[in-house]
């Protein structure tokens, strides 16, 4: 089964206009534009404290007492902290993506995509590029990661829930958890179960057909923790996992979302071409060029 991708359009950069203009050299004809993808690897480690959330009570514009809410939290300190990179200018998948927007830029100052040698400062126009994207778009992700921190992580964990299908089975106790009993009987196989292994200690839970549901909260359990319950499941736990057995899930410090090694977070960056941009008559024109970037959570 396919790793799901997990659109953050809250953290899309802000765009990012050229400081440099293509300057006029001629004319030709134009092929077809076509939207791009830039994919890149990062670690999870580097990631996973950037997306938070807590449990609260009862909230004005949900109407009950009885709902529980999700909120997201603020995972990073400061607008620069967060970990998100973008490859150097000399990375063949940048220069890609870079080389579509000369197209683009050149279908509308010449008429032609295949027309970008003719600008007489190509080199200098590459450079706005990088700074566009690599720098200044990159800033702005990182900067949303702080200043949008509370909404993202919102929208994160509602593409999770999605993806799943409405089971948000990565938040469940019993995700990750196998034993053939746990399929088949239709009432309780154990309860009041200690959850021994890992860090922590104290917790217990009652494990039935359809989940594990804590009974007595505990302490110290650790996201990547093996627990044991009762001698008839081991598994290792999740974040949300080792909150539920900790009873912290409405801290204020919030838990991390449970990603995954495989998981994609997906945003997009947007370059514009400089302010005053001139087509080869003279006239005003402008490109904008948005393309996805694709972050594939790795192991290191």
């Amino acid at each position: 089964m396919p790793s799901p991708t997990f659109y953050v359009s809250l953290l899309n950069p802000e765009a990012q206009a050229l400081a440099q203009a293509g300057l006029f050299t001629g004319a030709v004809t134009a092929p077809e534009e076509t939207p791009s993808t830039l994919a890149l690897n990062i670690p999870l480690a580097s990631i996973k404290s950037h997306f938070k959330f807590k449990c609260a009570g009862d909230t004005a514009d949900d109407g009950t007492v009885s709902k529980i809410d999700i909120t997201g939290v603020i995972g990073v300190a400061t607008t620069t902290a967060a970990a998100w990179t973008f490859p150097s200018s000399s990375t063949a998948s940048a220069i890609v993506i870079q080389d579509e927007f000369l197209g683009l830029l050149a279908k509308k100052v010449f008429g032609s995509t295949a027309a970008v040698d003719l600008f007489s400062n190509r080199t200098a126009v590459e450079a706005a590029w990088n700074v566009a994207a690599g720098t200044n778009a990159l800033a702005s992700l990182k900067a949303k990661t702080y200043s949008s921190g509370v909404d993202a992580s919102k929208e994160l964990i509602d593409a999770m829930f999605y993806s799943s299908n409405g089971k948000a089975i990565r938040f469940s106790m019993a995700y990750d958890a196998t034993a053939d009993a746990v399929l088949t009987t239709t009432t309780a196989i154990d309860t009041n179960s200690p959850v021994t292994g890992g860090s922590g200690t104290g917790a217990f839970v009652d494990v039935t057909a359809t989940g594990i549901s804590i009974r007595t909260t505990g302490s110290g359990y650790v996201a990547g923790d093996s627990i044991t319950i009762g001698g008839i499941l081991t598994f290792k736990i999740n974040s949300v996992q080792a909150a539920m057995l900790n009873g912290t899930l409405a801290d204020a410090a919030g838990t991390e979302v449970p990603l995954c090694v495989g998981d994609k977070i997906k945003v997009v960056f947007e370059v514009d071409s400089k302010v005053g941009q001139l087509d080869v008559n003279g006239d005003a024109v402008s490109v904008a060029q948005r393309f996805n970037v694709e972050y594939t959570l790795t192991a290191a």
